[in-house]
């Protein structure tokens, strides 16, 4: 390694070093600045708290500048509950995004993954409960065997329906459904 080589990493490192502390000054500079802006928050706070008036204590009186009587609480009257529906008029609502149907909410990531897998799960049982017809039908089933097999597709063609509709956990429990008496048919 030559002299040169040396002095050229050294020089690096010095440029590294000054452009990290650099960095450091700078964010602390806007902390500063932050802080400057929070205590400015605070003290306005504090400004407005102390120009309102406060609620008179049994030692002042309500005539004094620094302090405000205190509202005596309201007796509510109550009515049936008939006539308040029908003095409140009709109700509103909200429509958002100039849609009518219901808001869509968004999955958390951790919810769509939760799902994936639960429907990744919902077609490995869709598709173990087929195998298993199949293999009860090469067997030619009797006729309470039959009417079982029609039970499981029924269960299948809903869970394939709460798929494509968005249920997923409905879709899952029927796939369990069939999957089971699928098994219990051919008999594992």
């Amino acid at each position: 390694m030559s002299l040169a080589t040396f002095v050229l990493g050294i020089g690096l490192l010095l440029t590294s070093v000054a452009r990290v502390s650099a960095l450091v000054v700078s964010i602390s500079q806007a902390a500063q600045v932050q802080d400057a802006q929070g205590s400015a928050q605070a003290a306005a706070s504090d400004q407005k708290t102390q120009s309102q008036p406060q609620p008179c204590t049994s030692t002042s009186t309500p005539s004094s500048s620094d302090c405000k009587p205190s509202a005596k609480p309201k007796k509510k009257h109550r009515t049936s509950s008939a006539s308040t529906k029908s003095d409140a008029g009709p109700s509103k609502t909200v429509v958002r995004n100039g849609g009518t149907g219901e808001s869509s909410v968004a999955i958390s990531s951790g919810e769509d993954e939760k799902q994936a897998a639960r429907l990744k799960e919902t077609n490995r049982l869709l598709d173990a409960a087929d195998l298993n017809i199949k293999d009860v039908a090469v067997r030619e089933p009797n006729a309470s065997q039959q009417e079982t097999i029609k039970q499981i597709r029924g269960y299948m063609d809903q869970a394939r329906a709460a798929v494509k509709s968005g249920d997923v956990d409905r879709a899952y429990n029927l796939a369990n459904k069939a999957n089971m008496l699928a098994a219990d048919l051919n008999g594992r």
